[in-house]
C-alpha cells in the first residue's frame, strides 16, 4: 500500500512538472503572438481587428507609477486622511489604488510617482 501511494504521488507529480512545463511553452508562444498582432495592429492604425472566431482590441489603462519611493512615502505621512501608521513600508498594490482614487477626486498627483499608459491586448470570442 505504502509503496503504491509512492508510487502514485511520484507519477502525478511527474506529469504534473511535465503539464506546467507544457503550459509555459504555451504561455510564451501565446506572448510572442500578442505582440505579432499588435504590432500588425499599430502598423495598419487599428485599435481592434476581427477574426473568423475570436476578436481582438487595444485597450489603453492609465497606471501610477512610483518614481521615488522617499517622497511618496513622506506624502502619505503628511496626508491627514491616511491614518499615521498606515504606510510604515510602501505597498504598491494599495498604494497604487489610493493614488488613482486622490487624481480622480483632486486631479493631484502625488510627489513621487508619475501616470504612465499602458496598453494590453484583449481577445474575446465573436459573438
Amino acid at each position: 500500500m505504502i509503496s503504491n501511494l509512492i508510487e502514485e504521488i511520484g507519477l502525478s507529480n511527474k506529469k504534473a512538472n511535465e503539464t506546467y512545463k507544457l503550459y509555459k511553452e504555451q504561455k510564451q508562444a501565446v506572448d510572442e503572438l500578442k505582440q505579432q498582432l499588435i504590432a500588425e495592429l499599430d502598423k495598419a492604425g487599428l485599435k481592434s481587428a476581427k477574426g473568423k472566431k475570436f476578436q481582438a482590441s487595444i485597450a489603453q489603462k492609465l497606471d501610477i507609477e512610483v518614481t521615488h519611493e522617499r517622497s511618496v512615502i513622506d506624502w502619505l505621512k503628511s496626508d491627514p486622511n491616511v491614518e499615521e501608521d498606515a504606510y510604515i513600508g510602501l505597498k504598491l498594490t494599495p498604494f497604487k489604488t489610493l493614488a488613482k482614487e486622490v487624481l480622480k477626486k483632486s486631479g493631484e498627483i502625488i510627489p513621487g510617482t508619475e501616470t504612465v499608459h499602458k496598453e494590453s491586448l484583449i481577445i474575446r470570442g465573436n459573438k
